[in-house]
């Protein structure tokens, strides 16, 4: 059995990070996409049951793009080689300025 797991560094708030998702894609066919799931909340995941090949692990953003600027490291592994391995920090950076955005609507929320 196939197992990764991996930990992720970032700069999010904990309202941020409750958006971010792991997407898992197959590095031979980038289009193919072989598990999404939200990032958990202690920023550790483990995967198991992935095929064996390369695969690409990489962090989504389910904000609109407009409202923030999010960039993600993209992790390769290749499951021929290692059927269980720990990758990591997977690491993403946020604007400075979404949190700006965030506290802003945290003040008006409360003087609403």
């Amino acid at each position: 059995m196939t197992i990764v797991s991996c930990h992720v560094e970032g700069n999010g708030t904990d309202e941020l990070r409750k958006h971010l998702m792991v997407e898992i894609r197959s590095a031979s066919e980038t289009s193919k996409i072989e598990s999404v799931f939200p990032l958990p909340i202690s920023n550790f995941f483990q995967v198991k049951g992935l095929s064996k090949g390369r695969h690409l692990l990489q962090l989504r953003s389910g904000l609109p793009s407009s409202s923030l600027r999010f960039d993600s490291d993209i992790i390769e592994v290749d499951l021929d080689k290692n059927v269980q391995t720990h990758v990591g920090p997977l690491r993403y950076r946020i604007d400075d300025q979404l949190k700006q955005v965030f506290s802003l609507i945290s003040i008006l929320y409360i003087f609403a």
